[in-house]
């Protein structure tokens, strides 16, 4: 793991240029900020820099092991993007045109990606909403190595979920046509005895 005081953060990059601005973005990770849709934001400014429109960088993998770090050591107190953010950046190293992992960089950063679905499970006591939900399956959808499927996880918002579900009864039915169940032939009756007792 690239310690937070080296000078090689330097020599990274990010959306805006260099990426020595990112150790400090993730010491405030230690104090949990909340997901908030702030200019100011620490979540903010690093899903602004680390994962600018799926676009990500040397500097993301780099950043990568610290969120995972934290998150690990307090998986009751982290927010969605502890794991949303790493989950991301490997769905788009996965499916996009991503810069290929830094020699120095790829043994701290794999082993975070793998450590995904352990902290998705060490969540498993608390209650979820549908974006961690949405979150813990692609978490371990992308740290299995599949970048699209998380993704299209992702994308599962309530509107997009009930399209899918119509989709998938009107698929369903189109393979499975209902059975032509032919109308069985009137029941022959005997005819009524003629001859008394």
């Amino acid at each position: 793991m690239l310690d937070l005081d080296s000078p090689d953060w330097k020599i990274l990059d990010h959306a805006y240029g260099s990426a020595e601005d990112i150790p400090a973005m993730l010491r405030e990770l230690e104090d949990f900020p909340p997901d908030v849709a702030k200019d100011d934001n620490t979540w903010h400014m690093l899903w602004s820099s680390l994962c600018h429109q799926s676009d990500i960088y040397s500097a993301s993998y780099a950043a990568v092991p610290h969120i995972v770090r934290v998150a690990t050591a307090s998986p009751d107190r982290i927010t969605t993007s502890f794991i949303l953010l790493p989950t991301c950046i490997e769905a788009s190293r996965l499916s996009h045109s991503a810069p290929p992992v830094p020699d120095s960089l790829a043994e701290p950063y794999f082993a975070a990606i793998r450590s995904l679905p352990s902290i998705v499970a060490a969540c498993l006591g608390r209650d979820w909403d549908d974006d961690f939900a949405r979150t813990a399956a692609a978490a371990m959808c992308a740290a299995k190595g599949h970048g699209s499927l998380a993704y299209a996880i992702l994308d599962l918002s309530e509107d997009v979920l009930e399209e899918f579900n119509e989709w998938v009864a009107a698929d369903w039915q189109r393979k499975h046509p209902p059975t032509q169940i032919p109308t069985p032939p009137p029941l022959i009756q005997p005819p009524s005895s003629t001859f008394s007792s």
